[in-house]
């Protein structure tokens, strides 16, 4: 098997460190057999000693050290509001009205400037309800509002276009929008843009899952929107926070305007279109509705750069000022940098191998818990270097959730991998497959996995397929991620067979699970809700639709004299952002 040097210089550190699986080890070792130059980076890691490193650091080892110490209690203090996040908040559920204050506007615009912000992925679509992607929902924040939007302290729902809102019943509840809220092109937005929004989004699969429990909706004046959900719905304040839910101007819907191509909303930065090499420029809205939320930035401007390397340079030279996505090179170079801030926060985002059920050799749950078991995770996350930090993870929902366990979840365990197949009779020979990789990271990853299954006899072909292309390739294995503030609206994305051809992206079918999940959806009661939640992690994990990987850490660098107030799995709040006076 003929794979790249770059995949094995990944590969050596572990190698030499003899931290690798066994899998792993024949296969550096099978490669070294005919490759000069691998033998030769394995050399200079050999003769790299820690005292010629420490000779080499000798004149920053202590400023190294103290932000190490720094790093490490931002570390802890993140972790520690997690878990105030995720298991001290209360339920939205209990019906009250609520009625956003006055807030004056915090600077004038003269006193704002832009940044250059440097993104490795470009967005799949940019329209509201064409995608479920992160790099798309970043820029759908900045040209779109929804009736609410998830706090970025408490990952809960808080009112965005909403003024003030009150419950009818259980089931229906009005909203009243804010007056005088204008799109960009001018228009002033109403109920009944609303109305349009929701008719037009509510078709395309990837917002589905978002409106079906939206039945009924009507604009009952300019400013009024009633919503019914004929039973109760627990999570209809995130639905309306999801970016399937943002509101376009209902003249241009009509008009039958591309979105993707015309993003137009009410949102604190309007695209103008203008591609600066491979991204796009935003000018800050100035006729934005929420004083208190107004853009502090007159523009920001996002750049394409794919890899960390040059992402990393670009930051440190001052030709970009905000790097999104960071792999564990660039944090250590960037910890070290007087000019650079790094902050690292929990993130909710979950990611997998995605098995497509509909192929036949992943219909047995026994053959995908021993592919699981096959496995070795770490050495995959260490081998991808990631574009961001990275825990290994096996449970089937984000464990950092209230309701998430581990129950019925596995290790890395080849021989018991093999001794399972051998004990239901299952031919790994017949269970060859192919990963589709969308990026280095995830290819790197791959090569792993295609070392570890061959060392339990399954044969697996991996290979790249661009970003854009991913979402409606055909597969049999994919890498993919999902990320909510809410349990609840993990699984209902990932896994309820009502958004197979959506979110649902393994084709996942299970009663039961949809049953449990459908529960959850109209049990008001937290207390109760969350028991429901245990049962639904536990059936997950006894059928393993997904081989999970990782659950990863939101990690961003920026300009030391860059003010970022809301660093959080939320996303990213450009508007929040202003220049250190």
């Amino acid at each position: 098997m003929k794979v790249s040097c770059e995949i094995i210089a990944d590969l050596l550190p572990l190698y030499y460190d003899d931290v690798c699986s066994r899998a792993s080890r024949e296969f550096v070792k099978e490669h070294l057999k005919d490759c000069e130059n691998c033998k030769n980076m394995l050399n200079e890691i050999k003769e790299s000693t820690i005292e010629a490193r420490l000779l080499n650091e000798k004149d920053d080892v202590l400023t190294r050290h103290m932000r190490a110490i720094k790093m490490e209690k931002r570390l802890i203090l993140g972790v520690l509001a997690a878990v105030v996040m995720f298991f001290g908040f209360m339920a939205f559920t209990h019906l009250f009205s609520y009625t956003l204050p006055e807030q004056p506007r915090y600077l004038e615009s003269g006193e704002r400037r832009g940044i250059s912000v440097g993104a490795q992925w470009e967005p799949f679509s940019i329209a509201p309800g064409r995608h479920n992607n992160r790099a798309s929902s970043y820029i759908n924040t900045m040209n779109y509002n929804g009736l609410f939007r998830i706090c970025s302290e408490t990952l809960m729902p808080v009112p965005d276009l909403v003024y003030s809102w009150h419950g009818v019943s259980d089931t229906v509840f009005e909203f009243t929008l804010h007056e005088g809220v204008l799109f960009h092109n001018g228009e002033r937005l109403s109920a009944h843009d609303v109305v349009a929004s929701w008719n037009y989004v509510r078709n395309y699969p990837y917002a589905a899952h978002v409106h079906e429990r939206i039945m009924h909706f009507e604009a009952m004046d300019d400013l009024v929107v009633r919503i019914d959900t004929l039973e109760p719905h627990a999570l209809l304040f995130d639905d309306l926070a999801h970016t399937g839910n943002m509101i376009m101007p209902r003249s241009l819907i009509e008009a039958g305007n591309d979105f993707g191509a015309n993003p137009v909303g009410s949102g604190p930065f309007a695209s103008t279109g203008t591609r600066l090499g491979y991204g796009m420029r935003h000018l800050a809205f100035e006729d934005y509705f929420d004083a208190s939320r107004a853009p502090r930035l007159e523009y920001v401007n996002l750049r394409l750069i794919h890899d960390p390397l040059p992402r990393g340079i670009a930051l440190e030279s001052g030709e970009i000022d905000f790097d999104i996505y960071l792999t564990r090179s660039t944090i250590n170079r960037y910890i070290v940098h007087p000019d650079i801030e790094v902050a690292i926060v929990p993130g909710t985002a979950h990611h997998k191998l995605i098995l497509n059920h509909e192929a036949p050799q992943f219909q047995n749950p026994y053959v995908r818990r021993a592919i699981g078991m096959a496995i070795d995770k770490e050495a995959a996350i260490m081998a991808a270097e990631l574009s961001e930090p990275a825990t290994p993870t096996w449970s089937q929902t984000p464990i950092l959730f209230e309701g998430s366990n581990t129950f019925a979840t596995y290790g890395f365990d080849p021989e018991g991998a093999r001794e399972l197949l051998r004990e239901h009779g299952i031919d790994p020979a017949d269970l060859s497959f192919t990963i589709i990789a969308n990026t280095e990271a995830r290819l790197r990853m791959g090569v792993v996995f295609q070392s570890n299954l061959a060392d339990i006899g399954i044969g697996v072909h991996v290979r790249m397929a661009p970003p854009t292309d991913t979402l409606h390739l055909p597969f049999e294995a994919i890498f993919g991620g999902f990320s909510s503030p809410t349990f609840l609206g993990y699984v209902r994305g990932v896994f309820s067979g009502e958004n197979i051809g959506g979110s649902n992206r393994a084709y996942f079918r299970n009663a039961e699970v949809d049953e449990l999940i459908n529960r959850a959806m109209v049990t008001l009661d937290q207390t109760a809700r969350i028991a429901i939640y245990h049962e639904i992690s536990r059936t997950l994990n006894e059928s393993v639709p997904h081989i999970p990987t990782h659950m990863s850490m939101i990690a961003r660098a920026f300009n030391s004299n860059l003010i970022v107030p809301e660093v959080s799995p939320a996303g990213l709040h450009f508007n929040m952002m202003h220049w250190a006076q």
